[in-house]
């Protein structure tokens, strides 16, 4: 005798499923009175069945919710479903739970409307979770740093008003382009170098290096890179804080800053010739060079990469310079 397969009726297979749903499902008569409850509506509100079934679903809404209860069942007479309704419900031990309901009507086979069936979502996570994604959005666009997030392709995804102060872009320019637009073309190496530490779940703090802004000036910048993780851990981009170095200390910052240990023992040996240039005030490097041609040492400011004449300095205030220019070398 050949085998037959028998099928589930569909009534053994829904019994099922409301049983082992991780929602709540309650069923309940078109007067609002609970006839049904699922092992998942014990765990969220805390009744056990025999307690909850045969008393009133307006048990568990708050007072001042109680015409929205009376809505819910009016809708359902009349043939209509609730979906996705974001509310509140109240459970045994009074504390207050967020819930998304779907309430739909039950109908017999004649199509009578004779109940509702209704499911119940817990949406306390996700209610944290937008909460601390709006105080972080706010954080982000409040911030004095330039804060860009990245794919770990290079893409930018994100970037707050700080990031268009500093760098001259706005959010509708920059983003799906690459980072690299941001960086010199010749030091296009360290973002890559970057993107593969923070594959290697590697985080860089205060990189003092050079960025480039939107009007292709030139200028110092110091960054801290993260990995971004998704909710199982995997890495998935990159997050960039960037600031552009203060000017406390009283002088200005050069652009192309990044100086071998031998030029930076020549700058200091010009803090004498700073001291004998003191009376010239705020000068470019370039009005420097012209006006002291003759003085050998001025061969070493010659050095420094182009463009020299963003660099403003006073020339009484030199010495301050090769100081920062010393301890501020980019490794």
């Amino acid at each position: 005798m050949p085998h037959q397969s028998q099928e589930v009726p569909d009534v053994h297979l829904i019994a099922a499923i409301v049983e082992y749903s991780d929602d709540a499902i309650i069923g309940s008569t078109l007067s609002g009175v609970i006839t049904t409850w699922n092992p998942a509506a014990v765990k969220m509100y805390g009744y056990p069945s025999q307690e909850i079934i045969g008393r009133s679903g307006s048990l568990l809404v708050p007072q001042d919710r109680a015409g929205e209860f009376l809505d819910t069942v009016l809708k359902v007479k009349n043939g209509k479903a609730v979906e996705r309704f974001e509310t509140t419900r109240v459970r045994k031990d009074g504390s207050v739970v967020p819930v998304s309901l779907t309430v739909a009507p039950i109908r017999d086979q004649n199509g009578v409307i004779i109940g509702a069936s209704a499911v119940h979502r817990d949406v306390t996570e996700q209610r944290r979770a937008f909460e601390v994604a709006q105080r972080m959005e706010a954080i982000v666009e409040s911030s004095d740093d330039a804060i860009i997030a990245i794919t770990l392709e290079g893409k930018v995804t994100s970037w707050n008003p700080a990031a268009e102060k500093l760098f001259g872009y706005t959010s509708e320019e920059i983003i799906g382009k690459s980072a690299e637009i941001l960086r010199p073309t010749d030091q296009l190496d360290e973002i890559k170098a970057i993107l593969t530490r923070n594959r290697a779940s590697q985080r860089v703090e205060h990189l003092h290096t050079v960025g480039v802004r939107k009007d292709d000036t030139v200028f110092p910048v110091s960054l801290t890179v993260s990995p971004i993780r998704s909710a199982n851990g995997t890495i998935v981009g990159t997050i960039v804080n960037a600031i552009e170095p203060d000017n406390r200390s009283g002088y200005y910052y050069s652009y192309y800053g990044i100086l071998e240990d031998a030029e930076i023992q020549r700058l200091k040996q010009l803090s004498a010739l700073a001291l004998w240039a003191g009376s010239v005030v705020h000068e470019t490097i370039e009005d420097f060079l012209r006006t002291n041609d003759s003085i050998p040492e001025c061969q070493v400011i010659r050095a420094l990469p182009r463009p020299r004449n963003r660099i403003v300095v006073g020339a009484h205030r030199l010495p301050q310079w090769i100081d920062f220019k010393s301890a501020n070398v980019v490794r």
